[in-house]
């Protein structure tokens, strides 16, 4: 053609020669203008763009061109519409350089003459890079017992395609000192954290961590923000301390006692049991109060022997 084509004419004659009429098509659209394309994430691209200067006709389409450094075509882009003027691309591959060119179509005339797409832009470079990741978020954190606690989570947004497992650390509320952790499996979103201790406030921390341990250099561990503050459940006390028995005349006996020295909750009574020579459970008195450590006991036979143990009895959770 030794230049752009821009229109057609068809010319009818008889047959002696003679012109009897001349139909001429629409001519196709200039180039689009301002085209930027900016990556909107490791995979996308958008590419925005201004009408044609010249349509030389109503445009009905855009269409876009992907490109590799090669110039090899890889896909086309059709989109419909003359006042679309973005359009989003996706299923890129991160770390990649694509080209893209955009041209527009005129709708030929109703005799299906001119018109067409018009030339391509000059082609742009994009270079597809990692975004920041979305980190691990803890969706749901509580106690299952007095030493554990259980938490559920979303995965993180990659765009690096490293492969990571997940890594759940406990500290006590307000510390920065990990108490306990676990290590949980790629593509397993839950756990449970075990060995922890009763009736204490805990913090809990979700990492996404390398699993290519030759990475774990060069790729940086995803931490999650911290959760809420979780109780676990009260424990069982421990025994109490310094325990006295006092026959106090022939048929009473007292005891004296000091709080257990672990407590694992809120104490609301301690139990007293007495038992004969033979281990045979006589008789039980409950003593109310966490602040009460004395009881007297009657209605023993005089000249016997008895034998008594303490308890401590911790409050369940609410």
């Amino acid at each position: 053609s030794n230049g752009e084509i821009t229109k057609f004419q068809e010319s009818v004659y008889d047959s002696k020669g003679d012109l009897q009429n001349t139909y001429t098509g629409k001519e196709q659209p200039s180039v689009p203008t301002h085209i930027t394309a900016p990556a909107v994430n490791p995979t996308a691209v958008q590419i925005d763009r201004k009408a044609p200067l010249i349509s030389n006709g109503e445009i009905t389409k855009y269409q876009e061109s992907l490109y590799d450094s090669k110039g090899v075509l890889q896909n086309t882009y059709n989109e419909t519409g003359r006042d679309v003027f973005s359009f989003v691309l996706n299923g890129f591959q991160p770390y990649t350089t694509v080209y893209l060119a955009v041209r527009a179509y005129t709708q030929p005339n109703t005799d299906n003459f001119g018109g067409g797409f018009g030339r391509y832009s000059q082609e742009i470079s994009v270079t597809l890079k990692e975004t920041a990741p979305t980190p691990p978020e803890i969706t749901s954190i509580a106690a299952s017992g007095p030493n554990s606690i259980k938490l559920t989570w979303t995965a993180p947004m990659l765009s690096d395609n490293i492969k990571r497992f997940y890594k759940v650390e406990c500290y006590q509320a307000g510390e920065n000192d990990v108490q306990k952790s676990i290590e949980v499996n790629a593509g397993i979103l839950s756990g449970i954290v075990s060995f922890l201790r009763p009736n204490t406030l805990y913090e809990c921390a979700v990492i996404a961590c390398p699993l290519d341990k030759n990475k774990a250099h060069a790729v940086a561990e995803i931490h999650s923000r911290r959760s809420s503050t979780v109780r676990t459940w009260p424990g069982n006390p421990s025994e109490p301390t310094q325990i006295t028995v006092t026959a106090v005349n022939s048929t009473a006996v007292q005891i004296d006692w000091k709080a257990p020295l672990t407590s694992n909750g809120e104490i609301t009574k301690y139990e007293v049991t007495v038992y004969d020579s033979r281990d045979k459970l006589l008789k039980t008195y409950t003593e109310t109060g966490g602040d009460v450590y004395s009881y007297l006991l009657k209605g023993f036979q005089p000249f016997t022997t008895v034998y008594l143990a303490v308890q401590a009895y911790t409050q369940p959770n609410s």
